[in-house]
């Protein structure tokens, strides 16, 4: 298991330029062509970690995320995706999300399925920042999220999130998928 606590984090990366010190005293300024630790993700030559310690994952996560108690990994026409169990309670704080995430790095997956089953129904209401907050965070790390299963009474209640699952189906970092068959589906193309 890697050790996070001296690597480059979201909370200790600072901002453009400023650096970041890790473990081994160098400074980091954010650009990076190869990771600067076993297991890390380099996007767009940029450092991507997700630290426990520095990321308060564990603090609040209302599923036990951060223990795994449930997650598991498999692959879907060759894709390796990390899936959240079905039973447990509702997912609705950012730090699910990075919960979420690690357990996706962790398992070395860059797509995470979600049951909409274990979505809050905060979550759906679009005008609570839920939904934004909690995707915001697959897309800042490039870890797809795709969210499975029958929301459309949800969808014939609200305008706005019947666009916001239309679009987003259109892009590659957030999807609205019916059931295992659209994924299967989805992922072959």
């Amino acid at each position: 298991m890697v050790d996070y606590r001296n690597v480059v984090s979201p909370q200790n990366a600072g901002h453009a330029g400023s650096g970041a010190r890790l473990g081994d005293g160098k400074f980091n300024h954010g650009l990076a062509s190869e990771p600067a630790y076993p297991g890390a993700a380099v996007r767009r030559k940029s450092i991507i970690s997700i630290s426990p310690i520095n990321a308060g994952v564990g603090q609040g996560v209302s599923c036990n995320l951060y223990n795994k108690q449930g997650m598991h990994s498999r692959e879907v026409n060759g894709v390796s995706v990390v899936e959240c169990p079905a039973a447990g309670p509702p997912l609705e704080t950012e730090a699910d999300a990075v919960a979420l995430i690690q357990a996706a790095v962790e398992r070395g997956a860059r797509q995470v399925v979600i049951p909409a089953t274990r979505l809050s129904d905060d979550f759906f209401r679009l005008k609570t920042g839920k939904a934004g907050a909690m995707l915001q965070k697959f897309v800042t790390y490039g870890v797809r999220v795709i969210i499975i299963g029958d929301i459309a009474a949800r969808l014939s209640q609200s305008e706005s999130l019947r666009d916001f699952v239309t679009e987003s189906n259109r892009g590659a970092h957030i999807w609205f998928l019916p059931n295992e068959e659209a994924l299967r589906q989805r992922l072959a193309s």
